[in-house]
């Protein structure tokens, strides 16, 4: 029986051994770790999609709950002001290495934020004692990142926790009211694929390649379209609005109408 034994975990851990590494797969990933709620020591962390790790740091304590944006770029977490100590709503930047309190000295308590899949509002959890029902009250907040200008969304004594938006964007509601993968833990993953093909979708009509839609890309179209000598498109893809890998007059016309409904809005 004992060399049976033996055999049988030899061929464990020869198969164990000869088992590749699993992957993790491409993208960025920030979560927060602690030993206890109550202990405030939450740690913040940022992974590139290189595997290099970043503790994001400021005058902050117990950071938590960090949720990107539209770009991997920027995010925004929850942590405790260290002068006025009270929750606040911070926004990081990846370019710029800095966090900015939203929600300085507000005298609320400000949780869970989360972006609009726009990436112009935010919403999140905001809280305040209410003497008459002797508790704290928590409702949801939405902010304009622009002006940083707060509407409340509900007023009751039903604790809206850890608010999303829907995948169209057009409600934000408490999760436990929303089925999402996204953010459920306190922690956001995103994919490598996704940026790849926000990029992607930012270019499409960008035919000159200077980052911005306009006329100018409307008039380099039509140049290549009647064979200009001085016409070149630096990026094909980008004028192939259809994606029917070829560039002919229907794709002027759906950037003509990209354009217009862009500045009509």
């Amino acid at each position: 029986m004992m060399i049976r034994v033996a055999g049988l975990l030899s061929a464990v851990l020869l198969t164990a051994s000869a088992m590749a590494e699993p992957e993790l797969p491409q993208g960025w990933m920030v979560w927060h770790h602690y030993s206890e709620y109550s202990a405030l020591d939450s740690r913040l962390y940022l992974r590139q999609p290189d595997g290099e790790i970043k503790e994001i740091t400021g005058d902050f304590i117990h950071p938590m709950n960090g949720s990107f944006g539209v770009t991997p770029d920027s995010l925004v977490f929850m942590a405790i002001d260290r002068a006025a100590d009270e929750w606040d709503i911070y926004r990081y930047s990846s370019d710029s290495g800095m966090c900015v309190n939203l929600t300085e000295r507000s005298g609320f308590r400000n949780e869970d934020p989360k972006f609009s899949p726009d990436g112009k509002t935010i919403v999140f959890k905001r809280g305040f004692w209410n003497p008459a029902a002797d508790d704290f009250q928590y409702d949801l907040a939405l902010m304009d990142v622009e002006t940083r200008e707060v509407r409340m969304l509900t007023d009751d004594m039903t604790e809206e926790a850890m608010p999303c938006f829907s995948a169209d964007g057009e409600t934000a509601v408490p999760l436990d009211l929303l089925n999402t993968e996204r953010n459920e833990l306190g922690a956001d993953f995103y994919s490598a694929a996704e940026y790849e093909a926000y990029r992607k979708k930012q270019s499409l009509g960008d035919v000159n390649g200077d980052t911005v839609r306009s006329m100018a890309d409307v008039v380099l179209l039509v140049k290549w379209l009647v064979q200009m000598p001085d016409a070149a498109i630096p990026n094909a893809s980008a004028a192939d609005l259809n994606a029917d890998g070829i560039l002919n007059v229907l794709d002027l016309t759906a950037l003509k109408r990209l354009i217009f409904a862009a500045d009509s809005n």
